[in-house]
């Protein structure tokens, strides 16, 4: 029975199902593979945490969930991330899988199918599914950059935007930079295939190294947007302009929690100590 309000409900105004997360204060646990057993006994003493209050994700019909206004934010206005509200829902087992499980790859689901989609590490997926659109944007912010340049000019002046070696600089500047974010994305997206086809888990060092990767190329797509934007002039803060959406997109995306670098590279600097972390990961 599941009874509870979530935030951040992206992609909720069209969705059919809903995936929740809540805790199994009590509940009947059904028998798992020895593997998954194994797996998820490993990961939690990695962690030094015991099965006290499982948490959980849970998928409810959209009929199921209340969905209640809230998304009132200056950016990714389109997502929708409305709050999601159940009371006394009832959700069978078989729609329900403990996070511990999906965050090391090793869910019921992975013991029923073959493809490695199954096996992958759940949060680095959700890295690059947070992170890649915040670097699409910066290179569509630099596209935009570089169609204004040839008609726009300075207050004061006739030379065009485009014959400043400033520009030319600052342009080259955010092609290097944004090809780096790319290849970031692109090494952490490749990694995370291949745990999906290994046998062995990913490990929780591994998985703070992919978070840390992506937090750097988000950084690095929000900081050419930022840059572009400085230079683009006060017409570009009109709403008929895309650099001023993409600008705000961009850092609502670079402050979703996780792409929070203090609190990761704490974690980092205690797995080097040999302590353990301090979060969930």
């Amino acid at each position: 029975m599941l009874t509870g309000r979530c935030q951040w409900g992206t992609g909720a105004m069209h969705a059919d199902w809903i995936m929740l997360a809540g805790i199994a204060e009590r509940a009947e646990r059904a028998e798992r593979a020895e593997h998954i057993e194994r797996a998820e006994s490993a990961d939690r003493a990695d962690r030094n945490e015991d099965a006290t209050g499982e948490m959980r994700m849970f998928i409810l019909p959209i009929a199921d969930v209340s969905i209640i206004d809230t998304w009132d934010a200056d950016g990714m206005s389109g997502t929708g991330s409305n709050d999601m509200e159940v009371k006394d829902v009832f959700v069978p087992f078989h729609r329900s899988q403990s996070l511990v499980q999906l965050s090391i790859g090793r869910s019921e689901g992975s013991a029923l199918h073959q493809s490695p989609m199954y096996r992958m590490p759940m949060l680095p997926i959700l890295y690059l599914a947070a992170g890649v659109p915040a670097v699409g944007a910066a290179k569509a912010a630099l596209q935009r950059f570089v169609e204004r340049a040839p008609a726009r000019t300075k207050f004061g002046g006739s030379a065009r935007q485009s014959e400043s070696t400033a520009t030319h600089i600052r342009i080259g500047e955010a092609q290097s930079r944004l090809a780096v974010a790319e290849m970031i994305c692109r090494q952490v997206a490749a990694e995370t295939m291949t745990w999906g086809e290994r046998e062995d888990m990913c490990p929780i060092a591994e998985r703070v190294r992919h978070r840390q990767l992506m937090i750097q190329a988000v950084r690095i797509a929000r900081d050419v947007v930022r840059d572009l934007f400085e230079a683009s002039g006060a017409n570009a803060h009109l709403l008929s302009e895309p650099l001023q959406r993409i600008h705000r997109d961009v850092h609502v995306i670079a402050a979703h929690a996780v792409f929070d670098a203090e609190v990761i590279d704490e974690q980092a600097g205690r797995l080097a100590l040999g302590m353990a972390p301090t979060i969930r990961l």
